[in-house]
């Protein structure tokens, strides 16, 4: 019977560092990553600045082009209301919309009546880099001298298609890679999803 004991066991020995890894797996699983957060991601107020795919036209005259832009149209797809004769803010979306729609907060001119603007339209159609520049430093300036608590996130020696690796490495030319603003802007925007999601 003695012998029979330490025969019965082999398999058990053969099974036993996968068993243990299997236990320590479900442990770690068990005591991972929490289900709330500390504080939730709730903006109170949108700002957006950039160039003509982040412009909704007011009604004005554009900035940099000089013409006349309609209210509500966008320089992708604009699409009519039910009888054709004006513009309809809310169908095709940009991501400007869609994102001031994931937080609830009115962006103008696509607003309906009742509405409180918490959401502004800085950007320009035509925006050069040097223009978004500006609209940035005038925006932080406004801020300061209001003393707002504001979030405004920049990623230094970044400039347009820094997510791009084909774009190249010489930001002189007002499109480069850059591998350290890319992994950042990956991570912070994992981050919101996570808080939004």
């Amino acid at each position: 019977m003695f012998r029979m004991f330490p025969a019965a066991l082999m398999p058990l020995r053969r099974v036993a560092p996968l068993l243990l890894a299997t236990m320590a797996l479900a442990g770690l699983v068990a005591c991972g990553g929490s289900t709330s957060r500390v504080e939730s991601f709730d903006p109170s107020r949108l700002v957006v600045f950039g160039d003509e795919l982040s412009v909704i036209g007011n009604g004005g005259t554009a900035a940099l082009q000089g013409y006349t832009e309609p209210a509500g149209a966008k320089y992708t797809v604009n699409a009519l209301d039910d009888d054709g004769t004006a513009l309809n803010c809310s169908s095709s979306l940009i991501w400007v919309q869609v994102l001031a729609s994931n937080y609830g907060l009115p962006l103008g001119p696509c607003m309906t009546s009742g509405d409180t603007q918490r959401g502004w339209i800085a950007a320009q159609a035509g925006a050069r880099v040097a223009d978004v520049a500006a609209q940035v430093a005038a925006f932080q300036d406004e801020m300061r001298q209001a003393k707002a608590d504001y979030v405004f996130v920049a990623y230094a020696n970044a400039v347009h298609a820094f997510t791009q690796k084909g774009a190249g490495s010489d930001s002189s030319k007002g499109a480069a890679y850059n591998e350290a603003a890319h992994r950042r802007s990956w991570q912070h925007m994992q981050d919101l999803f996570k808080e939004t999601f």
